[in-house]
């Protein structure tokens, strides 16, 4: 009953099936009635499930996930005595669980309600599917407090309850439960200690706890009561210490996910003999060297200990114990020395890491590289173009010198660069050009200078340009006025120079322009008003001058204007009175004289926004 129906109407679709079979009987020897495995699911069926359903009185098994139903669940579905298995997960299912939900089902095994938006409290006579062995309601809309008679489903071996509206504690009775092996309630706002309980249930393998307000330390004694736990996800909580030296001992621990809480001191030498898959240890204030032993887990394939404060050097050997590793990230922390050369053994990185210029070795499969925050100095190496499939380039942050390789116009694939906070100096190459895919270019905080390259404003990808902080002088390009696609333009803190073209009307998609503290000059073109799109423009300290655009008034979503330390003159225009979003706006040090509009969200300004101007007045402005 697998097949595919894709985007047919789940009612008409089931009648159709039930006709189609009345109509065979005689060739297939059965009926409908008499089916124990229906199964239509991920077929994007729509809908509502039928109320007729129900007639499937021999039904054991009923998978429908991965659709696109909505409406409520059926209540006659509760009534198919024979049901075992009811997944339905990953719909749009709304409505509540029937109160006697388990009086008609008594043999189910799996209730699979993820992934909906179901609401209402969970039926406390759950406790009469006694053969339930998976009970899995998490992101729906389920409130009320969890019942305790969960904590009576003796054959339960999976439960998960996470992100919905529950109040109140974890059950005690929870601990009851002798055979769960998955104990999964992320996003609960749950407080306070991990309780007691979940550390004696001696047959959990995997314990989900993230997205709490979960504190304190993490137990010593962990290892004592659960030997077969494989899963520890206790991440984005406030947990404070350090790692237990007895996590080492937990010797079927494969994955686990202790980032974004606040746990400081040295990682324990120990868990270094354990065969990890996931180590995630990010956004804490770990510190120390990490051990060596953590490099020799053969098994590792993503290692995350990035925004910790580890030092010392990485092990030159690290390369070669770590076949399966995909995913490393070390970024943001304090770490010195080179970077060992060895990591080119690690075959399977897809990289989210820090490597040397051999990295052109992995060409085949790389396609990112990210270094940011590392500390790294020294030239960025010509070898960087060999890598023909990355996508991303992240080296911000560093101490980066030198020029920027014309190498890098070889990444065809590249989206997005980002090379900003360094001291990279020279020109900005014209081999950016050549990246057809490169949407995201970040620039900034360098000591380039030399012109904006011409051939940029041809460059149609371009989404988001970051060329601020910089010693780029010349004019601004008239092409790079025509990049439809723009969202945001940053060219301020440079030497640039020229008028604005009228061109600059053509960024019709544009949210933000910021072009102060240059050196440019002439009237601001009135096509600016065409830009309705914008949110924030800045003309600030530069040689502009002439009348504030009147056309200023149409850009309806602006939200900061500054058009400070320039030489406007003439009145303010009270178009500008119609912009309801404005928040901040700052017309200082100019020539303006006459009076300051006291329409719209001009009565929330302060004459802070007004000063140095020619001959500005207001009766109440202060």
């Amino acid at each position: 009953m697998a097949r595919n129906h894709t985007g047919q109407n789940f009612s008409k679709f089931f009648w159709i099936k039930i006709v189609s079979l009345a109509a065979s009987q005689h060739r297939c020897c059965t009926t409908i009635q008499s089916y124990r495995y229906y199964n239509l699911a991920d077929n994007s069926l729509n809908g509502n499930i039928p109320q007729e359903i129900r007639n499937l009185s021999s039904l054991e098994y009923l998978h429908l996930g991965s659709n696109m139903l909505t409406g409520s669940i059926p209540f006659g579905i509760f009534n198919m005595s024979s049901l075992r298995e009811l997944d339905i997960r990953d719909n749009s299912l709304s409505g509540w669980l029937p109160n006697d939900i388990c009086d008609g089902i008594p043999e189910l095994n799996v209730l699979s309600l993820s992934f909906n938006q179901l609401s209402g409290q969970i039926p406390s006579n759950i406790y009469n599917c006694r053969y339930l062995e998976a009970l899995s309601l998490p992101y729906n809309h389920f409130n009320g407090s969890i019942p305790s008679a969960i904590g009576s489903l003796n054959m339960l071996q999976e439960l998960y309850l996470g992100h919905n509206n529950f109040i109140g504690r974890i059950p005690l009775k929870i601990g009851n439960l002798s055979n769960l092996e998955i104990l999964s309630i992320p996003s609960f706002f749950q407080t306070g200690p991990i309780p007691s309980f979940v550390f004696n249930m001696s047959t959990l393998k995997m314990i989900e706890f993230g997205y709490n307000n979960l504190c304190g330390s993490l137990p010593v004694d962990i290892y004592l009561n659960l030997p077969e736990l494989v899963a520890l996800y206790l991440y984005s909580n406030q947990f404070t210490g350090g790692i237990p030296a007895t996590f080492g001992n937990l010797t079927r621990l494969q994955y686990v996910y202790l980032y974004r809480n606040n746990l400081t001191g040295e990682l324990p030498v120990e868990l270094g003999n354990l065969n990890l898959v996931e180590f995630v240890v990010h956004t804490n204030g770990l510190s120390g060297s990490i051990p060596f032993s953590m490099f020799n887990i053969s098994t590792l394939e993503i290692m995350d200990m990035g925004l910790n404060f580890f030092s010392g050097h990485l092990p030159s050997t690290m390369g070669f114990s770590l076949p399966d590793l995909e995913v490393l990230y070390m970024g943001r922390n304090i770490f010195s020395g080179i970077i060992p050369s060895s990591i080119i053994n690690a075959s399977k990185l897809t990289l989210s890491g820090v490597l040397p210029a051999s990295i052109g070795n992995l060409s085949a499969s790389l396609w990112e590289f990210s270094a940011f925050g590392c500390n790294i100095n020294g030239a960025i190496p010509a070898e960087i173009g060999n890598l023909s499939s990355l996508e991303y380039l992240l080296l911000d942050s560093n101490q980066l010198t030198g020029f920027i390789p014309s190498t890098i116009g070889k990444l065809k694939s590249l989206q997005r660069i980002n090379i900003s906070v360094n001291k990279l100096e020279g020109y900005i190459p014209a081999e950016l050009c050549q990246l057809s895919n490169l949407g995201d270019m970040y620039l900034s905080d360098n000591m380039l200078n030399g012109s904006i390259p011409v051939c940029l404003g041809e460059l149609k990808s371009l989404i988001n340009v970051h060329l601020c902080f910089n010693k780029l002088e010349s004019t601004v390009l008239l092409k790079l006025w025509n990049l439809n696609d723009l969202l945001l333009l940053n060219l301020s803190h440079n030497s640039l120079s020229g008028n604005l073209p009228s061109e600059i009307g053509n960024l019709n998609v544009i949210v933000n322009i910021d072009v102060s503290w240059n050196q440019f000059s002439g009237n601001i073109p009135s096509s600016i008003g065409k830009i309705q799109s914008l949110v924030s423009l800045s003309f600030a300290h530069n040689r502009f001058q002439g009348s504030i655009p009147v056309s200023l008034g149409n850009i309806i979503n602006l939200q900061s204007l500054n058009l400070s330390f320039n030489n406007f003159s003439g009145l303010i225009p009270k178009s500008l009175e119609k912009l309801r979003h404005l928040e901040h706006l700052d017309v200082s040090h100019n020539r303006l004289e006459g009076e300051i509009p006291t329409g719209g969200r001009f009565a929330n300004f302060t004459a802070q926004s007004f000063m140095q101007n020619y001959a500005l007045c207001s009766e109440t402005r202060q």
